[in-house]
């Protein structure tokens, strides 16, 4: 099957270059500044990051379409090293491949064969039925998904199934430099048990519409993207990536008035570790002409849950599970634009966990015009030590990000 994969995007890759239409070129430059607000030991104060994302895309007549996104990047902190991004690495590279696939549709049947990037969520950050790719958690406030090698097969239309092999694992990208999280005094470090390539993942969807709902349900049987850690006596902690088997559903529907719900759960089995069922409930709505003419505000507010069904490492350090450091917790995010242009664009983004008193505020306001979009804000942690943004309370910052698109 892995061979096999190798041959299809060969073909893939030939097949358009050879009797496909002329390429198209898009892509952007994104130049990232942040200026911390608090010392921290060890830590700078200032960091910079210049990121290229150059894409292509061929359409063929022949039903084929490739598509290929590249990602360089050179940052202050050398976040980013190397040549090329393997899938089998865990830091970032100076040079890679964010997306590389060929498409081929007929009718309502479509395979692509590729590293790809899949998105399943229905709801905002937190998403049980989003368990295919691997997470880039370098910078904590940024959440980024991981191209991962696969084969997805979909046939169907409003109706739909799907089945997605991945004959290799990929690890995410753990937190670095200010975000890296300090362990306890005493403590040491005992490495990362990295998931092992020669056991096979997949993943099944399903799909339909009924009277104006999305209707979703999901399967996925590989490893979790969150690595677990554990306490190992007398004093080390152990970072591995735990097999999980997971079942999600999901509902997305107007309840009125311009209101759409949006509600997932799923139930996590993970072997040789905690069982829980997490489940994600929240609503969203556009509004016009609130404060002058064409203008535009968008509000988005979520709870996320879980319950815990058996415990079979009582000692696992929670804060660093980042899907489930978010139980208990309110998120929302706001976005008001002062007309249809959206040239000028206020948002305003962040989470309180009711358990453990612990948020993040984003407050930010960005300018676009033609292909420029410009935005500024700050980030704001606060939480008690022991808690998941309490630990990176010194980490607030100003930052601002320009982005060109060509």
């Amino acid at each position: 099957m892995k061979k096999l994969l190798v041959v299809a995007v060969a073909l893939g890759i030939l097949v358009p270059l050879a009797f496909g239409d002329e390429p198209k070129f898009s892509g952007e430059l994104r130049i990232f500044s942040a200026a911390y607000l608090d010392d921290r030991t060890g830590a700078e104060d200032l960091f910079g990051e210049i990121r290229f994302l150059p894409a292509v895309a061929w359409q063929t007549d022949y039903d084929w379409f490739l598509y290929i996104q590249g990602d360089f990047r050179l940052d202050s902190e050398n976040y980013a090293s190397g040549v090329f991004d393997g899938v089998e690495d865990d830091g970032r590279w100076i040079g890679n491949l964010r997306q590389a696939y060929a498409e081929y549709t007929e009718d309502l049947f479509k395979l692509r064969v590729g590293k790809q990037i899949f998105d399943w969520s229905t709801t905002d950050t937190i998403s049980p039925s989003d368990n295919i790719n691997p997470r880039d958690w370098v910078d904590v406030a940024e959440w980024e998904r991981i191209g991962v090698p696969a084969i997805d097969l979909r046939y169907g239309d409003a109706t739909f199934w799907e089945f997605v092999y991945i004959p290799w694992s990929t690890p995410s990208k753990l937190p670095a430099g200010r975000w890296e999280y300090d362990l306890p005094p005493g403590l040491v470090s005992g490495g990362i048990d990295g998931p092992e390539n020669d056991y096979d993942q997949f993943a099944l969807r399903a799909g339909t519409n009924v009277s104006g709902w999305d209707l979703g349900a999901s399967y996925y049987h590989g490893y979790s993207y969150n690595p677990s850690v554990s306490f190992q006596p007398p004093n080390a902690i152990n970072t591995e990536y735990i097999r999980e088997d997971v079942v999600a559903v999901s509902a997305v529907g107007e309840i009125g008035g311009g209101v759409m719900l949006r509600a997932e759960a799923g139930y996590f089995n993970q072997h040789g570790n905690n069982d829980f069922v997490q489940f994600v409930i929240g609503a969203d709505r556009f509004w016009n002409d609130v404060f002058r003419t064409t203008d535009e505000l968008y509000l988005l507010v979520q709870y996320t849950d879980e319950v815990e069904t058996k415990n079979d490492n009582p000692a696992a350090f929670r804060i660093y599970d980042f899907r489930r450091a978010f139980r208990r917790s309110f998120m929302a995010r706001a976005q008001y634009s002062f007309d249809d242009t959206r040239q000028w664009t206020l948002k305003l983004e962040g989470s309180y966990n009711c358990e453990d008193d612990d948020s993040y505020i984003q407050p930010s306001v960005a300018f676009r015009r033609n292909n420029l979009e410009i935005e500024a804000g700050i980030g704001f942690a606060s939480g008690p030590k022991n808690t998941f943004w309490g630990e990176w309370r010194e980490n607030d910052r100003i930052f601002i990000q320009c982005t060109y698109h060509f």
